[in-house]
């Protein structure tokens, strides 16, 4: 069962109006993993983002010589985001760490509510770019640290979301 309460707590349903939350149920599946089992492998189709309801979810690189855990995600956060905006394979892998509950978006799903709430659609997508914008900020930051020695104050820098909320008028 969707909840909305929880979901309203989430950065990907900021500012989204509780009557709102009835047209999300239609876009949001359920989906429960086993510890230890993928929910995706590297360098399969991207085709939806998930976000953590219960348990963890390690994202791991195992394309190299050993596998290397890139994060762990907890309950709230939100991974795959990349899938719904543009036709992509899974840069890592997704495996559970104990058991663990998520809910699902499909860009097909998006897709069908681009066509039957394009305002609703228009205010999710804003918010995925702005986690997007938040990460590559952050990545920027670490890799500014890491090529200058300054890691300390390059790694607390906040992430920078002037743009967007200039563009759409927030």
């Amino acid at each position: 069962m969707l909840d909305s309460t929880f979901l309203q707590t989430s950065p990907i349903f900021k500012g989204i109006k509780a009557e709102e939350f009835e047209t999300i149920s239609f876009i949001v599946d359920d989906v429960t993993i086993p510890n230890k089992h993928h929910l995706f492998k590297e360098g399969a189709a991207a085709r939806s983002l998930f976000i953590i309801r219960d348990g963890e979810i390690e994202i791991v690189k195992e394309s190299g010589a050993s596998p290397v855990v890139l994060n762990t995600l907890g309950e709230g956060d939100i991974f795959g985001e990349m899938a719904v905006i543009r036709e992509t394979t899974r840069f890592s892998s997704a495996i559970a760490r104990g058991h663990t509950s998520l809910w699902t978006i499909s860009r097909d799903k998006l897709d069908t509510l681009r066509r039957k709430d394009p305002a609703l659609w228009g205010s999710l997508m804003y918010n995925i770019a702005g986690i997007l914008a938040d990460r590559l900020a952050a990545v920027s930051s670490k890799l500014a640290a890491a090529t200058s020695g300054s890691a300390g104050a390059a790694a607390s820098a906040p992430a920078e979301r002037g743009f967007w909320a200039r563009l759409m008028g927030h």
